[in-house]
């Protein structure tokens, strides 16, 4: 069969609020709705490894959602998780290009000490 293949870069960048509700000494939960400004690089698409169509999604405004646990590792420690979601819809001033949804599920962890 025939494949094609490509790839695009998607660059976002957030501000947000956060909720918190301390779950006691143990944890800390948060959630919070943020907008969000994307940015994309140029997508090539590849046809039987040849380059077909370069295509440059236009920079959009849009939101996303995140929600987080933070916890106590030790005294000055704390360890964190995070999951985000952004409503990303690239898109083209070619209207015969099929539209791009990325839609990206960012997962983070992370370490954080006191000072």
């Amino acid at each position: 069969g025939v494949s094609a293949t490509g790839s695009v870069r998607v660059l976002p960048a957030t501000l947000g609020l956060l909720f918190h509700a301390d779950v006691g000494d143990a944890a800390d939960f948060s959630v919070g709705a943020e907008v969000a400004w994307v940015s994309y690089g140029t997508s090539t698409l590849s046809l039987l490894g040849q380059d077909v169509l370069r295509v440059t999604p236009k920079s959009e405004w849009t939101w996303g959602l995140k929600a987080g646990l933070d916890g106590p590792l030790g005294r000055n420690w704390t360890v964190g998780a995070r999951i985000e979601y952004i409503a990303a819809r690239a898109k083209t001033d070619d209207p015969t290009l099929p539209r791009l949804d990325p839609c990206p599920i960012l997962f983070n962890v992370g370490v954080a000490r006191r000072f």
